[in-house]
């Protein structure tokens, strides 16, 4: 019986703790981007499907220059190899605001000054997640990252 109460007790400790991440709001650390690089923000840690949607919020913040190039969501089943996250087929993704998406990917979004970018991944397979941004040679922007998993 006294095992029968420990193993309960452990089960609901972890329970609470899946739960508390449910619905957090996350900071990842802000970034410049600088003329032609690119700078990986990454999403979490590993996912483990305890969630139902991975919502992630990008501000950009002009600081020179111009205000250019792309972000867009990247996944990864090992955090090595990273594929392009597309979600018109599958239905994964979805990302605003539509007037800058490039493509007919529905993830790559344009950098401008002042945007505020929106992906809601729904169902992904991927163990581990980022957003890569990409700028112009004229391109000094700030990004900031928040996302919450639900």
């Amino acid at each position: 019986m006294k095992k029968l109460i420990i193993l309960l007790a452990f089960v609901i400790v972890a329970i609470a703790a899946s739960a508390q991440t449910r619905g957090k709001v996350f900071t990842v650390a802000s970034d410049t981007l600088i003329g032609n690089e690119t700078v990986n923000f990454a999403i979490g840690g590993t996912w483990t499907n305890v969630y139902d949607h991975i919502t992630i919020t990008a501000l950009c913040t002009q600081v020179g220059g111009t205000s250019d190039g792309t972000l867009a969501v990247y996944g990864s089943l090992d955090n090595t190899n990273w594929t392009f996250v597309n979600g018109v087929g599958a239905g994964v993704i979805t990302a605003s605001p539509k007037a800058s998406i490039t493509g007919a990917d529905l993830n790559q979004i344009t950098i401008t000054d002042a945007l505020v970018a929106d992906w809601v991944i729904s169902g992904s397979p991927y163990k581990y997640l980022r957003v890569a941004g990409v700028g112009t040679a004229s391109d000094s922007t700030l990004i900031s990252i928040k996302y919450m998993v639900k």
